[in-house]
């Protein structure tokens, strides 16, 4: 998988010989309603099928205060995407110059000379300067320019469309069935470039320096993720920091919360 920055995507745009099947998104979870879109950008073999995405969260530029926390890292993301079979990811610092362009010059940066074949979008997708496109706006833009546009219906879970703030607050929540059950996957925190002090039998880290979401304060029965080898551990979330029982100082990669 090719990784570039949009930057590095605009000025490499006439090296591209191939014609790419594009969704975009935040995508914070890879959960199941956006392995739908992953999915529809690989049905044709003959297009390149390619993510643009975020680095950061645009909520924590417009609503900080409201904003709980990552459900996925950087890393986590971009492995996720790979094991899906994306050949092309555009990362983007979403940063306030970033957030003042239109959906429309978005759009027109995109497929100017990049040839953009098709593109898949979530139904409540919005995008662009105070989020003027949706993805319905999206499509009329470009099948007037003989671009192909798929707007993919929301996955549910329960009879509710599949999100990721809903995953979120159920993180927050502690619901780790749920989770799962709209991720596809178990909660998995992500320490693997956090800084870990062992002593007498127990690792801690900072919360301060967790970007993602957590789950209340209390003891969780979770499984360990080294370089070689996984462990049971016995975690426990607390006001300010996080610590779980480790037999010797090794470093620890990630935390996979259970089902509950």
């Amino acid at each position: 998988m090719k990784i570039v920055d949009w930057p590095q995507f605009l000025q490499e745009k006439r090296d591209l010989r191939e014609s790419l099947a594009v969704t975009i998104g935040v995508f914070d979870g890879v959960h199941k309603g956006h392995q739908a879109l992953i999915e529809a950008i690989k049905r044709d073999r003959s297009l390149i099928p390619c993510v643009c995405t975020f680095t950061g969260n645009p909520m924590l530029i417009f609503s900080p205060n409201q904003y709980l926390g990552d459900i996925v890292t950087v890393p986590q993301k971009i492995s996720l995407f790979r094991e899906l079979g994306i050949q092309l990811l555009i990362l983007i610092d979403f940063s306030h110059d970033f957030s003042k362009l239109s959906g429309r010059a978005f759009l027109s940066l995109l497929r100017e000379e990049n040839k953009l074949n098709y593109l898949a979008l979530g139904e409540n997708f919005r995008f662009g300067y105070r989020a003027d496109t949706s993805s319905f706006n999206a499509k009329e833009i470009l099948s007037a320019l003989g671009i192909s546009v798929d707007i993919i219906p929301p996955v549910t879970y329960e009879k509710e469309p599949i999100s990721s703030t809903r995953i979120r607050k159920a993180v927050a929540k502690g619901s780790f069935r749920d989770v799962e059950n709209m991720m596809g996957r178990p909660f998995m925190l992500d320490v693997n470039h956090i800084s870990q002090g062992w002593e007498k039998g127990r690792m801690t880290i900072p919360r301060e320096q967790i970007r993602q979401v957590l789950p209340p304060a209390g003891e969780y029965n979770c499984i360990g993720i080294y370089d070689k080898n996984e462990e049971n551990i016995a975690v426990s979330i607390m006001d300010k920091h996080i610590e779980w029982t480790q037999h010797k100082d090794k470093h620890i990669k990630s935390i996979v919360f259970p089902r509950g």
